[in-house]
């Protein structure tokens, strides 16, 4: 895809979604969290119970809680800027900057979606050192999938 579909995509897409947000409440999505435009995680209600399913002892609750505890003030951070990314990259889009400065923004704009990413994806790896093998493969088949690579979920209330 050329650089100019690209911009006509991306800009159909943003004004698409700015008219959608204003006209639709927000609808349930069966336990996921979809504040940001990354992909679907489950909430934390979701999350517990996959944690549940598990049968951890007291030892690895403990380790999962302090896990998801070190990376949660890293991921809201890098959250922020991927959001601060995006509403720049609307804002260049509006103004009608020219090709270079929106080729800035975009690729602004997914490398702050990647650093959520994979922060997210380090978690869920350092959660899957406390399990044993037994509990992995439950894990995995418990995961959601195609819904992106983590279990961290939007807003914690740990």
């Amino acid at each position: 895809m050329n650089w100019k579909s690209l911009l006509v995509f991306v800009t159909l897409s943003a004004s698409g979604s700015t008219v959608l947000a204003q006209n639709s409440a927000p609808q349930p999505n069966e336990g996921h969290s979809q504040t940001h435009r990354g992909p679907v995680v489950p909430n934390g209600k979701v999350f517990q119970e996959i944690l549940d399913k598990l049968d951890l002892s007291p030892e690895q609750k403990d380790s999962i809680k302090a896990l998801r505890k070190s990376h949660r003030d890293s991921i809201k951070l890098l959250r922020t800027s991927a959001e601060q990314a995006r509403a720049e990259l609307d804002q260049s889009l509006e103004k009608n900057q020219d090709q270079e400065s929106l080729k800035a923004a975009f690729e602004k704009h997914l490398q702050t979606k990647e650093a959520v990413d994979r922060e997210r994806f380090k978690q869920m790896l350092a959660i899957r050192e406390v399990l044993t093998d037994k509990q992995r493969a439950l894990f995995a088949s418990l995961r959601p999938k195609g819904k992106g690579l983590s279990l961290e979920p939007e807003v914690s209330g740990d």
